[in-house]
């Protein structure tokens, strides 16, 4: 059990900045589409996936020192950062991925997208399918699986 958790934290380090360069890829198309203000705030919201890129290796590496058989008590000021550091990551990357979404489909129902921009969201979505059933198999410690 303990080997299936820091191989998932192991895989993390892999699928989430893959995960935040698709968002920022994502936004940045969103960003060429729009004129002045909306180029700037896309642009804006594309770079701030390095904030939650950083936050997801320190997220993982926190875990990783704190998994071990021997109960090891956070300092209370450490886990209120580590707590931080996980709401700031994906409310920067939820946040992203619905605006940019939104933008997307605003500009696919008014008939002013680009095959370029379906390919961005197919790449999201093949994300989704091969991390997903990847991230069962790190679940699985030799043939038995893992319950959550």
């Amino acid at each position: 059990s303990l080997h299936a958790v820091k191989n998932h934290l192991y895989f993390s380090f892999i699928s989430l900045p893959l995960a935040f360069i698709s968002i920022f890829l994502f936004s940045m198309q969103v960003s060429m589409k729009m004129n002045s203000v909306g180029h700037v705030l896309f642009a804006i919201i594309a770079w701030l996936q390095i904030i939650p890129f950083i936050c997801g290796i320190i997220s993982s590496i926190y875990l990783l020192k704190k998994i071990s058989p021997v109960l090891n008590v956070s300092n209370p000021s450490v886990y209120k950062r580590y707590q931080l550091a996980e709401t700031l990551k994906w409310s920067i990357a939820l946040v992203s991925t619905v605006s940019a979404a939104s933008a997307m489909i605003y500009f696919f129902l008014i008939g002013a997208y680009s095959t370029i921009s379906i390919q961005y969201l197919i790449i999201i979505i093949l994300e989704f399918a091969i991390f997903l059933p990847l991230l069962q198999l790190i679940k699985t410690i030799k043939g038995k699986p893992v319950k959550a």
